[in-house]
């Protein structure tokens, strides 16, 4: 949660299967960029054991539904920063949806990642709405309604679900009709049409129908609406899917800086060597007769310790500005191509991609390149971390506290 703003971020996202480590170590350094508090993902082709791999950086809990690694798979990420507590969690075993009755700082709520099923099946939809009525606390579901398209009834004009380029009305589907009616009965509300009531905007291009839909959506309680500050799509950059992200008002804790350590991998940047010569023949010129050796040393370090924090900044800066001009160009080129449909345009928006993806794709290397080093610099030094046996954790067969859910 961003200590300045006190908002809650929420992005909901479509990954399309994470299980090439350069991938995933992507997705999350995504989400960390964003500032993410709590990540909803859909279609994460994991295993059981590998979306615990998901708990790193800056995840503090992992909860999921998997099927196989090769299909379906939800997640819900919680950042480490949050003050957490679980009560409930609940997932259906097939990789369709996972349930969290949590308190945030101070807020109790419901967490759903929901990945809805192709085939026109309203019972699935119909035993989820039973599961949320059960428990009396507001919920944030992060949907992917791939089996969703429009939905427009006499009673409520502003019931959208999802809308096309390429048509003003369809028969809604039996399981369309499911959700809008648990929509009503359980007051949740499509928040970002409710914040858009007369806007466009797409979170997927489909290149072999040419088309333009809008599929993936927040949906929340009524009482939580009040408190929602933004809500857009973000530029399709990691995904062929375009991320959701939802800020919403939660009181938060304060909490306290991190420790500062030297990074070994920048003595590899010949720049980074050439900059630190520099200084270090600058700083000794002026100094190296002042005082005592000892004084001088101790001078030196600090004198060092900010210049690199310095020029780690700078760098830092010029990357995440690239991104977000990268970012900013996608979005642009999207917006666009969504009204004329041009090839030029789809053009020059795949080579924008292919430039985000690599700049993604090298901080990714070179993130995971400095875990191994964690872990292979002791050798065969014996060491507290070799020599105790890893601990396995399950982190979502935690037990509630209570009873939230009564015998039906």
């Amino acid at each position: 949660m961003n200590n300045k703003t006190g908002l809650l971020n929420c992005i909901s996202l479509n990954v399309r299967g994470i299980n090439n480590p350069i991938k995933r170590k992507k997705v999350l350094t995504y989400f960390k960029k964003q500032s993410t508090d709590i990540a909803f993902i859909q279609e994460t082709h994991l295993t059981d054991i590998e979306h615990l791999k998901l708990r790193r950086d800056w995840v503090g809990h992992v909860f999921y539904s998997s099927f196989s690694s090769k299909a379906r798979g939800v997640a819900l990420l919680i950042n480490k920063n949050l003050t957490f507590r679980l009560n409930y969690m609940e997932n259906d075993g097939f990789g369709r949806f996972i349930l969290v009755d949590c308190v945030i700082n101070t807020n109790r709520v419901i967490l759903v990642s929901l990945y809805g099923p192709n085939l026109d099946n309203p019972e699935f939809f119909n035993d989820l709405i039973l599961k949320l009525a059960a428990i009396e606390a507001p919920c944030i579901l992060g949907d992917d309604g791939s089996n969703l398209l429009l939905l427009v009834t006499p009673s409520n004009t502003n019931l959208l679900l999802g809308v096309t380029s390429w048509c003003k009305l369809v028969t809604p589907t039996r399981f369309a009709v499911a959700l809008a009616q648990g929509m009503k009965e359980l007051g949740l509300g499509d928040v970002w049409r409710l914040r858009n009531p007369t806007c466009k905007d797409y979170s997927f291009y489909s290149n072999v129908h040419n088309t333009y839909s809008r599929i993936y959506m927040f949906l929340t309680s009524h009482p939580l609406l009040s408190q929602i500050k933004t809500c857009s799509y973000l530029a399709a950059t990691i995904s062929d899917h375009n991320p959701i992200q939802m800020k919403l008002e939660f009181h938060h804790p304060v909490s306290s800086s991190p420790r500062w350590r030297f990074r070994e991998y920048l003595l590899r940047h010949p720049e980074f060597v050439t900059f630190m010569n520099a200084k270090i023949d600058m700083y000794l010129e002026v100094n190296l007769n002042t005082s005592s050796h000892s004084n001088i040393w101790e001078a030196l370090k600090a004198y060092m310790k900010g210049h690199i924090i310095s020029y780690v900044s700078h760098k830092n800066k010029q990357k995440r500005e690239q991104l977000a001009q990268l970012e900013k160009d996608i979005r642009t080129l999207e917006i666009d191509h969504s009204k004329t449909k041009h090839p030029e345009l789809l053009g020059v928006l795949k080579q924008k991609r292919i430039s985000y993806d690599n700049l993604c794709t090298s901080k990714a290397e070179a993130a995971m390149a400095r875990t191994k080093y964690h872990y292979y610099e002791f050798g065969n030094k014996t060491n507290q971390q070799m020599l105790c046996p890893p601990v396995k954790i399950n982190y979502t067969k935690t037990e509630p506290s209570y009873s939230v859910i009564p015998n039906l």
